[in-house]
């Protein structure tokens, strides 16, 4: 009766045991002892590069310019009107008046004279060359220096102050939360589950 009793008692444990693996992993093999697994919020820290761009004052020189009037010398060209003397020789005929004797044939004197002549006046044209002078008008240009205002522009330098973006790395920690699934031995008191009573089995003897 004793034997019988103790070989109920081992096969009723081995049950037991048989039926908990079973049901805390579902895959036939043997299992180790169950520890339950609870969730519990974990927080850790990314490092992050960004690139933030400041605007920063920055004072160039830039060129700019301004208008003057100079005076300067320029030349000028005008047309002058001149009379310039022009001398040619011109042919002329000029009469000349001569007296010259003329014999007279009746004179009064009844041929005792021995020739009688008067003196009656002779005129003739000569030919000759005389200088004539004309003036002749004539442009000709003259060159002056004229002095006259001329705009210019000069180049200055003058400082203007404008907004440059100046991109810098800025190194940052950023808080990542996730959830995971942790031991209930290792978990807060709050997250930790309930004790399971350990199965056991007696054999009641029966006689």
């Amino acid at each position: 009766m004793l034997s019988r009793a103790l070989v109920l008692s081992a096969a009723t444990i081995g049950l037991t045991a048989a039926q908990t693996a079973s049901a805390c992993h579902g895959c036939g093999k043997p299992a180790a002892p169950c520890v339950p697994m609870v969730p519990q919020t974990v927080t850790s820290y990314c490092t992050v590069t960004e690139t933030v761009i400041d605007r920063v004052p920055v004072t160039v020189m830039k060129t700019t310019f301004r208008t003057e009037q100079v005076p300067v010398e320029v030349p000028v060209t005008r047309c002058v009107v001149e009379e310039i003397p022009v001398t040619k020789m011109v042919t002329r005929v000029h009469k000349v008046t001569e007296m010259v004797a003329k014999p007279v044939k009746r004179c009064g004197h009844h041929g005792h004279c021995g020739g009688c002549v008067t003196m009656v006046p002779v005129t003739r044209c000569i030919p000759e060359k005389v200088p004539v002078t004309k003036y002749v008008k004539k442009p000709r240009p003259v060159t002056e220096m004229v002095t006259r205002l001329k705009t210019i522009r000069v180049p200055e330098q003058v400082p203007v102050t404008v907004t440059k973006c100046v991109p810098r790395q800025v190194v940052r920690q950023v808080p990542v939360t996730r959830t995971v699934m942790v031991p209930a031995v290792y978990a807060p008191a709050s997250y930790a589950a309930a004790p399971q009573a350990a199965p056991s089995g007696q054999a009641s003897p029966q006689g």
